[in-house]
């Protein structure tokens, strides 16, 4: 079952996790030095920092792909951390406050990959912006030293789901933006990920302040609600020492402007919490966008959270979709999705299957009162085997999107083979990139092998390296070997083999007996 929950009005913890969707993004989960901006746009940092006001990307940040070649060719100036796509243009706004920063010092350090959809690889390449670059203007070619300082071979084969890359930064003071570049091997697609750092050394030693929260103007307030803190010792919570700012005009209630305002209000009024970016002389300056939130060590506070109270609360919605296979067969140039959709609260859901060219195949729009479900079938026309996408956008009664998500599947071609087998689903993709030792169960083309000894590469409907599991005969394969009992589909018939045999029944017809006419229907 695959569930997306969304809570238009949570009380905004300082720290919260999240499962990875779906493409490739830059990482901090398992390793790597800093995670990428788009990824700070869902999840947070280990201090519970994060992007605020991303748009689009907050649901799928390891989707931002554009055209290859960088730097001759790929996304126009200006809109490189987009990748060109107008749907994640929020990520190309440029100052020297806008986004999380991320400590990191010159020298070797650990870039993570996290693949959600690997693909066949050229390289990774890495570039980072000029010492003497201006953070206040927007990325450009002529932002970075175009030598990349890190590349990382690909050799054309697909990467595994996570990956460290070790890479030797170059020195720079401040902060500074890394440009890490996917350049996948079979389209002529990349994906462009930055990093924003800052360099250890240049912000103030402190070490009797440490991080406990973070304000994220993740959303616009109306006239009479209410921001605060919420402050926390190892004993629980200290109610004395919220802070609580009123909105009183529709300008105070921009995301932006309150998140400024309540940082003031902060710094005002506890000299053990402090909130805003720090500067070279260790003060703490509030900024229009996120505000870490600073806690002194010998205060015995632990961690502060923030929280509304709205004038109309909004309702929680629950979207589930049942019925998303990791694998379909393609018959006569026809893929069905067949799904069920679930709905908490009155929801518009809309649901579109992408190839991955990004060009849409299929279209259904839904209205489910609060409680219900529904089927939905989605054809596939003239399906094409590969990656393909389905993305689900679900809306209140206001039209407001209140969560997207996407589910990876591909397509296979069928073989000479009579349906598929259930248990194929239980079971991990084939996969080309990966080395197999034996006894491990996989499927393909909708069918479930075993691999009996060490391979790589080697498909399993072409190999004597694996053996077929599913009760189902395929065809008959020129060059594989099989063993007496093993059944095939030979020109319409089936055969089956009385002794280890690689010859085809036309060739070999000793070695087969002919079990007659075969029609899979």
């Amino acid at each position: 079952m695959l569930k997306l929950k969304t809570t238009l009005l949570p009380v905004a913890a300082a720290l919260f996790s999240a499962s990875v969707m779906s493409h490739g993004y830059i990482s901090a989960k398992d390793g790597g030095i800093a995670a990428g901006r788009a990824a700070l746009c869902k999840y947070s940092t280990p201090t519970g920092e994060q992007n605020s006001a991303c748009g689009q990307v907050q649901w799928e940040p390891q989707s931002v792909e554009g055209p290859e070649g960088f730097p001759e060719f790929g996304p126009e100036d200006g809109k490189i951390a987009s990748a060109g796509l107008i749907q994640f243009s929020p990520l190309d706004e440029q100052t020297a406050s806008r986004w999380v920063k991320q400590p990191i010092k010159a020298g070797m350090n650990d870039f993570e990959w996290i693949f959600t959809a690997n693909h066949v690889t050229r390289n990774w390449e890495y570039y980072i912006t000029k010492a003497d670059w201006n953070p206040n203007l927007p990325l450009a070619r002529s932002t970075f030293d175009l030598n990349p300082f890190c590349v990382v071979e690909g050799n054309m084969q697909k990467p595994p789901k996570t990956m460290l890359h070790g890479c030797d930064v170059p020195e720079r003071e401040g902060y500074h933006v890394i440009l890490a570049v996917w350049d996948v091997g079979d389209t002529a697609a990349a994906f462009y990920n930055v990093i924003d750092v800052q360099f250890d050394g240049d912000l103030p030693v402190l070490p009797e302040w440490t991080q406990g929260g973070q304000i994220n103007p993740g959303m616009n307030l109306t006239k009479g609600d209410v921001v605060f803190t919420r402050v926390f010792d190892s004993e629980g919570e200290r109610p004395e020492l919220s802070t609580r700012l009123e909105i009183d005009s529709e300008k105070a209630g921009e995301a932006n402007t309150w998140s400024y305002n309540l940082a003031t209000k902060i710094n005002q009024t506890n000299e053990n919490i402090q909130a805003g970016q720090r500067d070279a002389n260790g003060a703490f300056n509030p900024v229009f966008g996120a505000n870490p939130i600073y806690l002194k060590s010998a205060s015995g506070l632990t961690r502060v959270e923030v929280g509304y109270e709205i004038e109309s609360p909004e309702p929680e919605y629950t979207v589930t979709i049942d019925g998303v296979a990791q694998e379909y067969v393609i018959r006569d140039g026809k893929v069905a999705l067949d799904l069920a959709v679930t709905a908490s609260g009155d929801l518009t859901v809309e649901m579109t299957v992408y190839n991955h060219s990004q060009e849409a195949l299929a279209y259904e729009k839904l209205s489910l009162a609060d409680g219900t479900s529904t089927a939905v079938d989605m054809v596939l026309e003239n399906a094409k085997a590969g990656h393909h996408m389905l993305v689900s956008r679900s809306k209140d009664a206001e039209g407001n999107l209140v969560d997207q998500q996407m589910f990876d599947f591909f397509l296979l071609e069928q073989g000479e083979q009579c349906g598929t087998d259930p248990e194929a689903v239980n079971h991990p993709a084939w996969s080309n990139a990966t080395i197999y030792t034996g006894s491990e169960k996989v499927s393909f083309n909708g069918l479930v092998w075993e691999a009996k000894y060490w391979v790589q590469g080697a498909t399993p409907d072409s190999s004597d390296a694996w053996k077929l599991i599913s009760q189902m005969p395929v065809s008959w394969t020129s060059g594989k070997a099989y063993l007496a009992g093993e059944q095939v589909i030979f020109e319409g018939r089936l055969y089956q083999a009385n002794w280890w045999v690689n010859n085809s029944p036309a060739s070999a017809p000793e070695a087969w007996s002919d079990k007659g006419a075969f029609d899979c229907e």
